[in-house]
């Protein structure tokens, strides 16, 4: 079951530094551009938020957690979004590298 208030047609409420999201709802791009009945799929191959570095705008590791619980239900919730991957597992502090759900401590 998707988090109370998000449905297939709403944004993925992601939260970023100074950054409101604004998009349409995929389904009526799909619709607009593919015709309804389209079997064309799109896969999520880097998906992350930032938790710190060096120069970067990031997010709170509570915010991360929202947006990742967020986009993988509102991905689920959809036919043409078959695969979702999170870009890095693990932070990698020597590449500056802060999207992962691991910390490096």
């Amino acid at each position: 079951m998707p988090p109370m208030g998000l449905t297939r047609w709403s944004p993925i409420p992601c939260s970023a530094a100074g950054s409101t999201p604004r998009r349409s709802p995929p389904d009526t791009t799909y619709a607009q551009y593919e015709g309804p009945i389209t079997s064309k799929t799109t896969i999520v191959t880097e998906e992350g938020w930032t938790t710190g570095g060096t120069n970067v705008a990031a997010v709170t590791t509570a915010q991360q957690v929202d947006n990742v619980d967020a986009a993988y239900w509102a991905a689920k919730d959809v036919s043409y979004l078959p695969i979702v991957t999170w870009f890095q597992l693990r932070d990698n502090p020597a590449a500056n590298l802060y999207h992962g759900l691991y910390t490096s401590t």
